[in-house]
């Protein structure tokens, strides 16, 4: 739970730091809320299924939870390649992006790790549902926006 509302507070950090002018001063304070917003209704919205058990159905064909998984994957290269995710690149480090590489590789093994084990309702509810949801997204975003740096 830690790490996902660190990185939640990372990904705002970033967006902050794209949004200030050359004095500091922030530029876009709507950008900012509609971030922080958005943020933190998906993490209620996830939550809020993981807890309600829908997304432990892994009899359904296709279960829950892969919906779910995909649509935040489509959502997080959908936010890379847009003018949003161009400024958020364009402000960040090196060692930023150096940073998000290691996290991006915690959040795939813990990954791993889950699905090793056979997933389990475990993996469906909060806060583990957020490594799926939440953090593999993020670390995949995080890939692409280093991509699009090095290829510039």
């Amino acid at each position: 739970m830690a790490l996902t509302l660190g990185s939640s507070l990372g990904v705002f950090w970033l967006v902050r730091r794209a949004y200030l002018g050359p004095d500091g001063a922030p530029v876009a304070q709507v950008a900012l809320f509609r971030t922080f917003f958005g943020l933190g209704l998906w993490l209620a919205f996830t939550a809020a299924l993981g807890s309600s058990g829908v997304l432990a159905d892994f009899d359904r064909t296709p279960p829950p939870m892969l919906v779910l998984v995909c649509v935040a994957l489509l959502g997080s290269l959908v936010i890379s390649f847009s003018p949003f995710g161009t400024r958020v690149m364009q402000t960040m480090s090196t060692g930023w992006l150096l940073g998000i590489q290691g996290f991006a590789a915690l959040s795939f093994l813990g990954l791993a790790y889950g699905t090793s084990m056979g997933v389990g309702p475990w993996l469906a509810r909060p806060p583990f549902v957020w490594l799926p949801t939440v953090l593999l997204p993020l670390g995949l975003a995080a890939h692409v926006l280093w991509w699009r740096r090095l290829l510039r």
